[in-house]
C-alpha cells in the first residue's frame, strides 16, 4: 500500500495510480505543523488546538492518536525554544536544544528546519552530536564534503522548508527564522527590509524574538530609517514578555542611553532580572555594574563572581574580565598563572582586549627573563 511521501507524514493512500500526497498533506504540512489543523493565536507558550480544518476521514482509523503526537511534538519543541533562548520568563537550559533535536527527530517539520538553521544534528532520540562527530561519521561512512558546502546545503535546505511552513501554516516560529535569513543572507540573498517585513508578522503574533529583532533593526537602521527610540520601544516590549536578551538589551540602552534617558538604577535592575533567567551576557553586565558602583554599591567579590559564571558560560569578554581580575587581584587573590590561562581563552574566542593583555604579559615577562629573573623565564616556557 503507497504512503504520502510528504516528510514527516506517512499516511496510506488509496491506490498506486493516485496523488502521491494525502488529503490532509494537499496543502502539505498543515496538519503536520500545528498539531491539529490550523490555530487561531500562535503567541508563545499558547498550546491551545483550535480545530478550523480537522479532517476526521483518516483512512487508518488512528487520526486522533496521531494529531495528539503531532500536538505533542510541537510542544516539545515550542518548550525547548523557551529553555534555550530563555523565553517567557524561563530560565535559560541547554538541555531545550536536545528537545529541540528530539521534536526533530519525532518528524514535526518546523523543529527539522530549525535543526537545519542552527546545525543542530537529527540523530536518534534526545542524542545531539557535535560537528566534529558528525564529520567523522560521513567521513566514515564515505560521504564527506567540505563544511562550506554542506553548510550552503543545509541553509538552503533551511530556507526552503520555512518558505513552505509559512505559507501553509503561516507560524510565528517559521516567520522569525524567515526573518533571520535574509538578515543573515542564510539560504538566500541578504535583504534587510525583508527580514524586518517577517519579524513585524511574527511580531504581531507576540513572538517575542522577533520584537527583540526588529528593535535592532531600528537602532541599526537596517531594512528601516534608523530609530533608536521605536528600536528600544520594541526592546522593552520584548522584555516586558520575560525574553531575557531583550532585558540585557534593555538594560544596555538605560546604561548608555540609548534611545531613552540614561538610568544606571535602571539599567542594573534589568541586568539583576535578566541574569536571574540564566543571560550570560547579563552576568558580565551585571559584574561591570559591581565592579563600578554602577546602580549599586560597589563590591569587587560579586563582580568576580559574576565575571566568572558569564566567562564559563563562554562570554569572551567576561574572559577577559576574569583574566584582569586575577592579573591585579580585584575580588580575588592576584594570580598570573590564571590571569594568563583566562586571557588565553579570550582571545582563542577573538577578543582583541584579551590578545593585547597576553601580549602585555608576554613583554613583561621577557624583560624579566632578560635580568634574570627565574619566575619569568618560567612564564615564557610555559
Amino acid at each position: 500500500m503507497p504512503i504520502c511521501h510528504h516528510h514527516g507524514c506517512r499516511r496510506k493512500l488509496p491506490g498506486f495510480n493516485g496523488p502521491t500526497r494525502c488529503g490532509d498533506c494537499r496543502p502539505p504540512l498543515l496538519h503536520l505543523i500545528l498539531g491539529r489543523g490550523s490555530i487561531t493565536s500562535h503567541t508563545p507558550g499558547n498550546n491551545d488546538d483550535t480545530d478550523v480544518n480537522r479532517n476526521d476521514g483518516d483512512d487508518d482509523g488512528n487520526s486522533d492518536s496521531k494529531r495528539k503526537t503531532r500536538s505533542s511534538n510541537r510542544r516539545l519543541y515550542e518548550k525547548g525554544l523557551t529553555q534555550a533562548m530563555g523565553l517567557n520568563f524561563q530560565k535559560e537550559d541547554t538541555g531545550g536544544q536536545l528537545m529541540i533535536v528530539e521534536s526533530a527527530a519525532a518528524g514535526f517539520p518546523m523543529a527539522v528546519a530549525h535543526c537545519h538553521l542552527t546545525g543542530l544534528k537529527q540523530g536518534k532520540k534526545r542524542k545531539w552530536e557535535t560537528d566534529i562527530n558528525y564529520k567523522k561519521r560521513r567521513v566514515k561512512a564515505g560521504k564527506w564534503e567540505t563544511d562550506m558546502n554542506y553548510k550552503k546545503r543545509r541553509l538552503k535546505k533551511a530556507f526552503k522548508m520555512l518558505v513552505t511552513i509559512e505559507k501553509e501554516a503561516h507560524y510565528h516560529w517559521s516567520q522569525v527564522l524567515l526573518g533571520v535569513c535574509y538578515y543573515k543572507g542564510y539560504g538566500t540573498k541578504k535583504n534587510y527590509t525583508k527580514a524586518v517585513e517577517w519579524y513585524s508578522k511574527s511580531s504581531e503574533q507576540k513572538n517575542t524574538v522577533a520584537m527583540n529583532n526588529l528593535g535592532s533593526c531600528y537602532q541599526h537602521g537596517k531594512g528601516v530609517d534608523e530609530d533608536e527610540k521605536t528600536g528600544f520601544q520594541w526592546y522593552e516590549k520584548s522584555a516586558n514578555l520575560g525574553n531575557s536578551r531583550a532585558m540585557t538589551i534593555v538594560g544596555k540602552c538605560y546604561q548608555f542611553g540609548t534611545g531613552v534617558t540614561k538610568d544606571l538604577n535602571k539599567a542594573f535592575e534589568w541586568y539583576t532580572k535578566s541574569t536571574d533567567q540564566g543571560d550570560s551576557f547579563a552576568m558580565n553586565n551585571l559584574g561591570f555594574c559591581y565592579r563600578h558602583g554602577l546602580g549599586v554599591d560597589q563590591d569587587q567579590t560579586k563582580a568576580f563572581e559574576l565575571y566568572e559564571q558569564s566567562a564559563l558560560l563562554g562570554v569572551s569578554a567576561a574572559m577577559n574580565a576574569v583574566g584582569i581580575c586575577y592579573e591585579e587581584g580585584q575580588g580575588v587573590a592576584k594570580d598570573l598563572n590564571k590571569a594568563k590561562e583566562w586571557f588565553t581563552k579570550g582571545a582563542a574566542q577573538g577578543d582583541a582586549y584579551s590578545q593585547n593583555k597576553l601580549d602585555a604579559l608576554k613583554e613583561w615577562f621577557t624583560k624579566g627573563a632578560a635580568q634574570g629573573d627565574a619566575y619569568s623565564k618560567n612564564k615564557l616556557d610555559a
